[in-house]
């Protein structure tokens, strides 16, 4: 009896093989890969008393979808310095990470504008 009458189809190796064409081969190509998926904002440092940790406001501008007008929405965000080289006032460019403590998510890239 023919496979296909039988309920099982035969499967070649062209048809349904997973392909790795354009995939990197190394951990390393992954990992850089997986770290351009990550947000990234610019934003002005506002607070520095903590020791390796700064805090970065965020500003989005948006356009209202109904009236149209120019709307601006601020976020601080705490981030890690590991250098402690960011002072208040210096515009920084920020990528999202792992959970490093309850509420930092953030590190610093690096700083754009010193003040």
């Amino acid at each position: 009896m023919p496979e296909k009458e039988r309920g099982i189809e035969s499967h070649s190796a062209e048809s349904n093989s997973p392909t790795r064409v354009g995939r990197p081969s190394h951990k390393e190509d992954s990992l850089i890969e997986g770290r351009r998926k990550r947000k990234v904002f610019e934003g002005k440092v506002v607070g520095n008393r903590m020791e390796k940790t700064r805090i970065v406001l965020i500003e989005t501008r948006y356009r209202h979808r109904l009236y149209e007008k120019v709307l601006v929405s601020k976020k601080r965000i705490y981030v890690h310095d590991e250098e402690n080289k960011a002072k208040k006032g210096d515009w920084v460019q920020v990528m999202e990470t792992r959970p490093l403590s309850k509420t930092k998510r953030w590190r610093i890239v690096k700083i754009l504008r010193i003040a």
